[in-house]
């Protein structure tokens, strides 16, 4: 009786509001959800109970985002049961706009339950080969589609006489503005796909595969984006007489509207313009070479660029800082904002940018850096005694402190920014599980010189 009256008749769980309840399905889903898999997912809580089955059927959102998987190990005899499956989330994610990865479209008959909801499709990502590309292509109108992600494997040729378009959505994807192409294995030619090109504004492109047939169907996807802001270039352009000869003399195209760049290769920027280019990102380390070099410094010249902002992966460890990497840096000695992370180093004192921060040659490189973020994908490297904090701080110190005869900009800021699964780590750790005494305390020492110092960590936030 004391119970009842106090927990108001019945379990607490009972009094939340089915909003509340539907944002926390929604979180333990972690969408994108498996349809073919209904121990896992919204199908789970639909079972526990009527209160929660009837939150999740009138809640369209929780089954809007989901994977389908049908590839030849399923065979033919399950794709009834597929097919239902597909029908049934279709059905009650109701007019709810659908984000959808399909990693295999081997048999036609697995997309049959799509045809009428294609235009309800906001973001979609596809692994494929281009055969299996074609048959996704011929379903309708995309109309709310904006974020398309292609994967596409091996090239099988569908045979039989017609064009070798094989994925033509030019006209029919007036919405799409975000595109991630990944080519592992060659296209047959620039005119496979036909997409939006023109009104593209993120463009993600990675062709593993890289000769010089491949790198010119890639540069004419590029070329064609001009109303592009945002490029990210993971393309491993290798160096061959033949593709020099055959690119003398090809004219750079001008993407006016381009402001941030990553790259892997400087080779990316060779047949670019991009005037009003400011952020810049670099993963392939610094590995500099002579060619690297002059490519960039013919692009900043031709583009007349100011770059503000730097991201650079740290690459491999540099024993000695070569005239060809000196040259490159010394082209961005306009940045003022410099983010770089320590993905597997245990030593921060090898780590390449700051090597590069601290040399000092006839002037420091990154003279006008005023702001370093350090993005730590593993906690551990932070949370140990050794090289690590120590070439961190000596980073800082040197940069907080410089030489008189060096007179760089001073730094004024300094951040800490953790990306790391939540599985991996508890998620009350702050800073003073994040950092150690040592490093905890220098850094509050440079506090009172007037560094402002910020940590992100799960669950908030530090700083002066």
């Amino acid at each position: 009786m004391q119970v009842d009256a106090h927990t108001g008749g019945g379990p607490t769980i009972h009094a939340i509001p089915p909003e509340i309840l539907a944002r926390m399905f929604f979180f333990f889903i972690d969408p994108p959800f498996e349809v073919f898999n209904n121990n896992r997912g919204p199908w789970v809580l639909a079972r526990v109970c009527g209160r929660w089955r009837t939150v999740m059927l009138e809640t369209p959102l929780l089954w809007s985002s989901f994977t389908t998987h049908w590839g030849p190990i399923y065979g033919t005899q399950k794709l009834p049961l597929y097919v239902e499956a597909v029908e049934t989330v279709l059905c009650r994610s109701k007019q709810a706009k659908l984000s959808t990865v399909f990693d295999s479209v081997w048999m036609p008959q697995s997309l049959e339950p799509f045809i009428g909801h294609i235009s309800r499709l906001s973001a979609l990502s596809v692994r494929c080969d281009l055969a299996e590309l074609r048959v996704l292509g011929g379903l309708g109108q995309f109309d709310s589609l904006r974020r398309l992600d292609l994967s596409i494997g091996p090239v099988y040729d569908m045979g039989g006489p017609g064009s070798s378009v094989y994925f033509d959505i030019a006209t029919r994807a007036p919405r799409l503005v975000n595109l991630k192409l990944m080519v592992t294995n060659h296209l047959p030619s620039a005119e496979s796909l036909m997409l939006p090109w023109p009104q593209l504004t993120h463009l993600y492109v990675d062709f593993s595969e890289s000769d010089t047939l491949q790198d010119n169907i890639r540069l004419h996807f590029i070329q064609q984006c001009v109303n592009l802001t945002h490029l990210r270039d993971v393309t491993y352009v290798h160096d061959s007489e033949d593709r020099q000869q055959e690119e003398n003399g090809q004219e750079a195209a001008t993407l006016s509207s381009l402001e941030s760049v990553q790259i892997v290769s400087f080779r990316s920027l060779e047949h670019l313009t991009c005037p009003v280019l400011h952020t810049l990102g670099v993963e392939g380390g610094f590995d500099i070479t002579s060619q690297d070099a002059k490519i960039f410094r013919e692009f900043v010249s031709r583009s007349g660029c100011t770059i503000r902002n730097g991201f650079f992966a740290p690459g491999p460890p540099i024993c000695q800082i070569s005239p060809p990497t000196v040259a490159l840096v010394e082209q961005l000695c306009t940045i003022t904002h410099l983010q770089t992370d320590s993905t597997h180093l245990d030593n921060l004192r090898d780590h390449t940018v700051f090597t590069l921060l601290k040399y000092q040659h006839t002037r420091p490189l990154f003279p006008a850096m005023q702001s370093l973020t350090l993005i730590v994908r593993d906690f551990r490297p932070l949370i140990v005694e050794g090289d690590f904090q120590a070439g961190l701080i000596d980073t800082i110190e040197s940069r907080c402190n410089p030489l008189s005869n060096s007179t760089p900009t001073r730094l004024s800021s300094f951040r800490i920014r953790p990306q790391v699964k939540d599985s991996y780590v508890s998620t009350d750790w702050g800073p003073a599980t994040l950092l150690t005494t040592e490093l905890y305390r220098k850094l509050r020492e440079f506090e009172k010189t007037g560094l402002k110092v910020e940590i992100d960590y799960l669950g908030g936030h530090f700083g002066s």
